[in-house]
């Protein structure tokens, strides 16, 4: 059975979950301000599309949002993330800037 909310199939190709790789390539700030515009964006449409759905969704975003305040190491994801697009640059890989 297909989990929407939690592990949708869509955003599950690969070792990583695409969550992971957004936030991995985002400072602290942006992953927060990412997360949060999630959070409105299933709000103020769940009364519109996908109801309980999309207030669960928005859910696992602030729980997503709660987490990132209470966990400092995010400062080094985002360093690695840097790193990691840094390296891929240098191999001729894609890089975001």
């Amino acid at each position: 059975m297909t989990d929407n909310v939690n592990h949708p199939s869509h955003y599950d190709h690969g070792n990583m979950e695409t969550i992971d790789v957004i936030q991995g390539g985002m400072t602290a700030e942006e992953y927060r301000g990412f997360l949060k515009g999630n959070i409105i964006k299933y709000i103020s449409r769940a009364d519109y599309k996908n109801g309980l759905e999309d207030l669960k969704k928005a859910r696992w975003y602030l729980d997503k949002l709660i987490e990132s305040v209470d966990d400092p190491s995010l400062k080094v994801f985002a360093i690695f993330g840097r790193l990691a697009r840094a390296y891929a640059k240098s191999k001729g890989g894609v890089s975001r800037e």
